[in-house]
């Protein structure tokens, strides 16, 4: 009887999915309506707090600088211009009981920018992703998520600090100064990513995946999880792991590269 019902229930769930265009959001017992914010003046830097959100940043093909939000009579945003930054914060207003319900999606904010370039992001975000495209150059990146996947394509001059409780990161083809980078669970992957600093990955649980990645200095480490992957140039490697098989090279010129995991494996190469 119980496999019946469950049968049953899952016919329903999929009825009503392709019935609604496996759309998710339709499902969800909150209604949003999207808000666009255009920004007028100029800003050199970008300050985003959010709560529970996607978080998009797109270069603008219309010309104009504008945020695009997903809103409720009780969930709004605030968008100025304050000492050159411009502030974006979501503003929950909700009454407890609204708290309540069934959410299958996050609310969206696309940051559309005219300009590439940029002194600085700082982003904090509770719940949901964050994915910044490879059209733009920041000078400096903060970010701080709880739980949510983080996706990053920019360039950077300086450093590059985010910190994830939950969830993924991922950075590609890109450049910069420093990266530090660190979580809690979620694996953390790197391709072409070149710092011509420090390079700084610590994850407790997770794996750390590295193609053809590359700092002067570097420390990878992780509580349980594999480390793997191709770097560019020469390190003097110090690899440990409690339980698991060390394939590094045996390389003594270069700098620094102190990969450590209690429980995984480490292969790390030269491409």
């Amino acid at each position: 009887m119980g496999m019946i019902l469950l049968f049953v229930g899952m016919g329903m769930f999929i009825g009503a999915m392709s019935a609604n265009g496996w759309d998710f959001k339709k499902l969800s017992t909150i209604k949003y309506e999207v808000k666009t914010y255009e920004v007028d003046g100029e800003f050199s830097s970008i300050v985003l707090d959010s709560e529970t959100s996607d978080i998009n940043f797109i270069l603008s093909i219309d010309g104009k600088n504008k945020v695009v939000c997903d809103e409720t009579n009780s969930i709004s945003h605030s968008v100025e211009i304050i000492d050159g930054n411009l502030v974006i914060k979501k503003n929950d207003n909700r009454k407890w009981y609204e708290h309540i319900g069934i959410f299958l999606s996050n609310s969206e904010i696309d940051i559309y920018l005219t300009k590439s370039e940029y002194q600085s992001l700082s982003i904090e975000n509770k719940t949901g992703n964050v994915k910044v495209s490879k059209d733009f150059i920041f000078d400096d990146i903060n970010i701080l998520c709880s739980t949510g996947n983080v996706v990053f394509n920019a360039n950077v001059r300086n450093t590059i600090k985010v910190k994830v409780s939950t969830g993924n990161m991922e950075f590609r083809n890109l450049t910069c100064k420093n990266i530090s980078l660190e979580g809690k669970t979620g694996n953390v992957y790197l391709e072409n990513v070149i710092a011509t600093g420090e390079m700084d990955v610590k994850i407790s649980t997770g794996n750390i995946k590295l193609n053809d990645s590359d700092a002067l200095n570097m420390t990878l480490k992780t509580s349980t999880g594999n480390i793997k992957g191709t770097i560019l140039t020469a390190k003097i490697f110090i690899a440990k792991t409690s339980t698991g098989n060390i394939d590094v090279p045996n390389t003594i010129t270069g700098g620094i590269c102190n990969v450590t995991t209690s429980t995984g494996n480490i292969s790390l190469k030269i491409s």
